[in-house]
């Protein structure tokens, strides 16, 4: 993990280094932070949040039990029960540890218009946040799906006009959203979540389409927006627009390619923590350098593939 930032924090690097902060003219106070997709799937919509104690091995068991299959049928007088079993299991889930680090000139952090070490650390959490939803959503990719719904059109990266068929797309993925749910809830399940790619969901904010038909979006009455203009729920399921979706897959057009998930998040998706996100910042006196590292345990994966609709692309 070890990275070489010396070329970063020079006090003379002003192109792109520590250095680029050293006052030569006025400074404002906003700081353009770098821009991280993280904080959408973590802590948000898996069933299970463990904090694993030490000494207690890197693996998680969740335990599993299969659900009753006796007889619907009546049962005649002196007629004796047929026995019916349950199937017990687990599932498996690693905790691995990952990490970031870096190293600040405390030279080039004194002549800065700024705290240099105190901006790094927090870029560190960003980055760690993103990695934790990008596996989860590998996750789900991973999963072997209740059911695979694949859309009758294509996502497309071209907004078209409202005297095309620029929306057909949009009640499209709406209704796929909608059997999703419903196919779910046909096997016992609780959906709560509908998790979207970005680019797919911006056809459910579009006003109108579909040409000389015209067809104006409160015939979806099931989408619901929130105060801040985001796209709060479709059919009673809370949307997570993710994020770490764009660059798994920024054109997501080719076929197969995963456009959304609709999950019951109490059963679909699991995180474990062996240990949560840890600083240590550490002085090395030889080279004036501040040494910033972070470390965290961590693990996920689908529990229960069954609780999982995957919405594709034809």
């Amino acid at each position: 993990m070890s990275k070489t930032f010396y070329q970063m924090t020079d006090c003379k690097d002003g192109a792109g280094g520590a250095g680029a902060w050293i006052p030569a003219d006025y400074f404002v106070d906003l700081v353009l932070e770098g821009v991280v997709a993280y904080g959408d799937l973590s802590g948000r919509a898996c069933t299970i949040a463990l904090d694993l104690a030490a000494g207690n091995g890197d693996n998680v068991n969740v335990r599993t039990v299969t659900k009753r299959s006796h007889t619907n049928s009546c049962i005649t007088c002196g007629e004796c029960l047929s026995s019916t079993s349950n199937t017990f299991g687990d599932v498996a889930i690693s905790v691995c540890q990952y990490g970031d680090y870096d190293k600040i000139a405390a030279y080039a952090d004194w002549q800065a218009q700024g705290d240099i070490v105190k901006q790094v650390a927090k870029e560190m959490s960003k980055r760690m946040a993103n990695t934790r939803d990008t596996l989860l959503w590998t996750a789900l990719c991973a999963a072997t799906p209740n059911t695979t719904l694949t859309l009758q059109t294509a996502w497309s990266p071209t907004r078209l006009a409202i005297s095309s068929s620029c929306c057909s797309f949009g009640f499209d993925i709406y209704n796929t959203i909608v059997d999703a749910r419903q196919h779910l809830m046909g096997d016992g399940y609780e959906p709560d979540y509908v998790l979207i790619h970005p680019y797919v969901s911006a056809y459910l904010y579009y006003k109108e389409g579909a040409g000389g038909n015209a067809y104006p979006f409160q015939q979806m009455p099931l989408l619901k927006f929130g105060s801040d203009g985001y796209l709060a729920s479709v059919a009673g399921l809370k949307v997570i627009e993710v994020r770490v979706a764009v660059a798994d897959d920024s054109s997501p057009s080719d076929t197969g390619d995963e456009l959304a998930f609709v999950i019951d998040s109490r059963r679909a998706l699991a995180e474990v923590w062996g240990m949560r996100p840890k600083f240590y910042e550490d002085f090395d006196v030889d080279c004036n350098a501040t040494e910033l590292v972070l470390w965290n345990y961590w693990g996920c994966d689908t529990v229960d593939d069954n609780a999982i609709v995957e919405i594709n692309s034809p």
